[in-house]
């Protein structure tokens, strides 16, 4: 078994973005690749139903990092609460949409995991 590999949920006002499902297609995708599995994570206050449904839609492991007060996307909290997570789990792999968001904390993520990161990623 290969390392882990995570993908943020990516969610405004309570509504998963759908560029999330493409950032999961790609962990799956990198998960085969190298012999690992999927897990997908949402961030926030009250994601749990969220990351329920994301589950349901995507057949995909999901887990929920419960931050109170944390309702909107929050750039150091995010590059707090995810670096935490992708620890906590053993993640190696973390894939983030290519958004405005995922562009502004990725990095920030990789600096405190002590990884990489590559953005605007076309495929795997």
């Amino acid at each position: 078994m290969g390392s882990l590999v995570a993908t943020i949920i990516e969610h405004r006002h309570g509504q998963i973005v759908s560029v999330s499902y493409e950032a999961a297609a790609a962990a799956v995708n990198l998960a085969g690749i190298i012999g690992s599995e999927t897990v997908c994570i949402a961030i926030g206050e009250d994601t749990f139903e969220m990351a329920g449904d994301f589950a349901k839609a995507s057949g995909l492991s999901c887990l929920t990092v419960n931050v109170p007060g944390l309702t909107s996307y929050d750039s150091d909290a995010y590059k707090l609460a995810v670096s935490h997570a992708v620890k906590a789990i053993g993640a190696e792999w973390v894939i983030v949409a290519g958004t405005t968001q995922g562009l502004d904390y990725a990095p920030g993520v990789a600096v405190r995991i002590g990884g990489a990161c590559l953005s605007n990623v076309q495929g795997i």
